[in-house]
């Protein structure tokens, strides 16, 4: 954030800012002028200030329900508001700016998804994008749901839904140190396989600092979270920290992963994560299956669904409040706005 620049004060004039000078005509002129003077002074003193001083930034309420969402929106300076179309999906953004990302009050088919490069703090909140089918759009870098690339700040993606015939959840490359955030999002089943689209409910190759993820409903016939992200970011630094809250991720029988994430993830947090599987792909929760103990992650049957659960805790499956998509409302917030 720029330092705002100071307000330089005029030095008070000696004799505790009294002006002597002859009497008569030239006593009144000279008054006249002075009054001038000090009215431009405190005018030109007025602007510079005004334009100096920036309002303080709205940072959302916060609550002690149990339905809220665990991290707050960004606060914002200034932001700009870009509404998105399937027209206007391929953003990219001053690195240095605000932004508030609006979605259509109906859903909208987006061939290639949205992308968003750049940008500061960087909102969306609430709408369904959906991509198109694959007779439509054979290619799978036509059906990704978010790609999301260099932001500088926080990036909140929350109460969104992705639907259709997804190749891809979310895309991160955050070599630039953001915080992104996906709380309370819908992602229809991401559908690939091992010898050609290697599907994923959330991929990052880069970055970023901090991952926080809380109410993720999602499906894939792949993989869940493909999480390594020094992959194409050798020399970047490990990231602080990836926090999984009250999600579920669903996997279709002979599916890939649930998770995958380097052979030492220390900065990999679950709370309240579950991974649905057949049993008989009970062992594919997470790679490496030594991570299991780092992780704190646990195997249960679910006779219901004929399939194995992979959760760390008792609120599995216990969800924010709020629907993804058009219409959504939050249900609030636990923690304050960061700046």
């Amino acid at each position: 954030m720029q330092t705002p620049t100071p307000v330089t004060h005029r030095a008070q004039a000696p004799n505790g800012g009294r002006v002597r000078g002859p009497r008569g005509p030239r006593l009144i002129a000279a008054c006249v002028a002075v009054i001038v003077v000090a009215v431009g002074v405190v005018v030109g003193l007025r602007v510079t200030h005004k334009s100096a001083t920036a309002p303080a930034p709205v940072r959302p309420p916060t609550t002690n329900a149990v339905s809220a969402l665990e991290w707050a929106p960004p606060a914002l300076s200034h932001p700009k508001t870009i509404e998105v179309s399937a027209q206007n999906r391929e953003l990219n953004l001053d690195p240095h700016t605000d932004y508030r990302l609006q979605m259509p009050a109906k859903p909208i088919t987006v061939p290639g998804g949205l992308t968003i490069a750049g940008g500061h703090n960087v909102v969306l909140i609430g709408g369904t994008l959906l991509v198109p089918s694959v007779k439509a759009a054979p290619d799978p870098q036509q059906r990704r749901g978010v790609y999301l690339k260099g932001q500088t700040g926080v990036v909140h993606i929350e109460g969104l839904r992705l639907d259709g015939d997804l190749s891809e959840g979310f895309d991160l490359d955050e070599r630039l140190g953001a915080t992104v955030q996906i709380e309370n999002v819908q992602v229809g089943m991401v559908r690939g396989s091992r010898d050609a689209n290697h599907a994923d409910v959330i991929q990052t190759w880069a970055g970023p600092a901090k991952l926080l993820v809380d109410g993720l409903r999602a499906s894939s016939d792949y993989q869940g979270l493909f999480l390594l992200p020094n992959q194409h970011w050798a020399d970047g630094p490990a990231p602080q920290l990836f926090d999984i809250r009250r999600s579920v991720i669903t996997l279709t029988p002979g599916a890939g992963y649930g998770v995958w994430v380097p052979d030492s993830a220390p900065w990999f947090h679950a709370d309240g994560f579950t991974i649905v599987t057949d049993k008989s792909d009970r062992g594919k929760v997470l790679w490496p299956a030594s991570q299991l103990g780092a992780v704190a992650l646990s195997t249960s049957s679910t006779s219901a669904t004929n399939s194995t659960a992979a959760t760390s805790s008792s609120s599995a499956g216990t969800f924010p409040a709020g629907t993804p998509g058009v219409g959504y409302r939050t249900p609030g917030y636990h923690e304050a706005a960061s700046s």
